[in-house]
C-alpha cells in the first residue's frame, strides 16, 4: 500500500478521500473487535454474532 503520489493543493480532497478509505475504516473495525473482547463478557446477550461476522468481513476486505 503506497500513498498517492504528491499532487497541487486543489487535489486535496482525492487525497483525503484515498486516508479515509484506506485508515479509517479498517481502524474502526479494530476499534470495534477491542471493545468487543471487553464488552462481550459484560453483555452476553446482546447478538455478539451478527456484529463480529459485519466486521471481520469488512477488516478481512482490506488484507
Amino acid at each position: 500500500m503506497t500513498p498517492p503520489p504528491l499532487h497541487p493543493w486543489y487535489s486535496l480532497p482525492w487525497v483525503l478521500a484515498y486516508y479515509l478509505a484506506h485508515v479509517l475504516i479498517p481502524g474502526v473495525y479494530l476499534v470495534f473487535l477491542v471493545r468487543y473482547r471487553s464488552s462481550a463478557l459484560i453483555h452476553p446477550e446482546y447478538s455478539w454474532d451478527r456484529l463480529m461476522l459485519i466486521a471481520s468481513t469488512g477488516f478481512f476486505q482490506f488484507l
